[in-house]
């Protein structure tokens, strides 16, 4: 990683000594992509150009963050997706079309990056394989892509797509489409876990938190939910949520493992839970509370919160590497 001054740094946390987060903090009123590296913060972005790192992967030395970045400082210029590897940009997109990162892999030599490109008129999902791009959806329905995983020589993408006014979720294997839902209920895919060669997709139908294992749905939970995070280890399945508080109108950040569900935050503020990692027995989850002025980014480990964010901050990714 570059190198960084004093302001750049939060204190580094012995607890979560282990954990990658990617995100963006704010810095003088425009988002800055950033890492927070063994608890410590270091700027990706350019300064005055509004940034996000969305996705982090870390491959034996190697720290991958995946993000997009606007091509100007202008308010409403296109966004640009780059890649930083161990702190070195490269632009993956040249800004002529707006772009933007949801996703990173990283398999062997082979580095994936997910996302979707406007081409004018809406969005088109694509997968940039070592900077080369290829189309998940074509030009005529409304693309999303949010997920991307490889495993056994497969490369595995959820999302959705638009028909008839609905949102179908989507599995891709190997550019490959599957329906995992219909056109009677909207729905959206969040997240993707591969364990053996069982698919988990998580997200959210109708205003439910499902997950979906071999096109088999599972509810989560109902009343205004959606999934947002799922990972497999052995025979347990983790899969973190966003739930409406009815008392509080608040979203409240929750975790189903195996049917039981635990709360994350006390529903006082506004939770986004945005991914979760599970090592040796460990919870990580990676998101942010906001008091509806500030953003605080945020790492759980076992239930327990750190602030990782030395201001306005919000945490998107999540890994773990010794």
């Amino acid at each position: 990683m570059p190198g960084c001054s004093k302001d750049d740094e939060t204190t580094g946390n012995s607890e979560i000594s282990n954990v990658y987060v990617a995100g963006y903090e704010q810095n003088g009123g425009v988002n800055q992509a950033v890492i927070w590296q063994k608890g410590v913060a270091v700027n990706l972005g350019t300064a005055g150009k509004n940034s996000v790192a969305k996705a982090v992967f870390v491959s034996g030395k190697d720290v991958y963050v995946a993000g997009h970045e606007s091509v100007s400082a202008e308010e409403g210029s296109n966004r640009q997706i780059k890649l930083w590897k161990n702190g070195k940009p490269v632009t993956i997109t040249d800004g002529s079309k707006d772009a933007v990162v949801t996703d990173l892999y990283v398999a062997g030599n082979d580095v994936y990056i997910l996302g979707n490109e406007f081409n004018g008129s809406l969005n088109v999902a694509k997968i940039w394989k070592n900077g080369t791009a290829s189309a998940l959806t074509d030009d005529t329905k409304e693309g999303i892509a949010n997920a991307i995983a490889v495993s056994g020589g497969n490369v595995y993408v959820v999302g959705s797509e638009a028909s008839n006014g609905m949102q179908i979720v989507k599995l891709w294997k190997n550019g490959v489409s599957e329906d995992l839902t219909d056109v009677v209920k909207s729905a959206e895919a969040n997240a993707l876990f591969v364990s053996n060669s069982d698919v988990y997709v998580a997200g959210e139908e109708q205003g439910n938190a499902k997950f979906w294992k071999k096109g088999k749905a599972t509810i989560v939970a109902s009343k205004i939910a959606k999934a947002t995070g799922i990972h497999v280890s052995g025979n347990d399945v983790y899969v973190i949520f966003e739930q409406y508080n009815a008392e509080t109108k608040k979203w409240q950040g929750k975790l189903w493992k195996n049917g039981q569900i635990n709360n994350i935050s006390d529903g006082t503020q506004d939770c986004q839970l945005t991914n979760i990692v599970v090592d040796d027995n460990t919870v990580y989850i990676s998101g942010s509370e906001s008091d509806g002025t500030l953003n605080n980014a945020k790492v759980w480990k076992n239930g327990i919160a750190t602030n990782i964010g030395r201001q306005n901050a919000v945490a998107l990714d999540i890994t773990v590497a010794e």
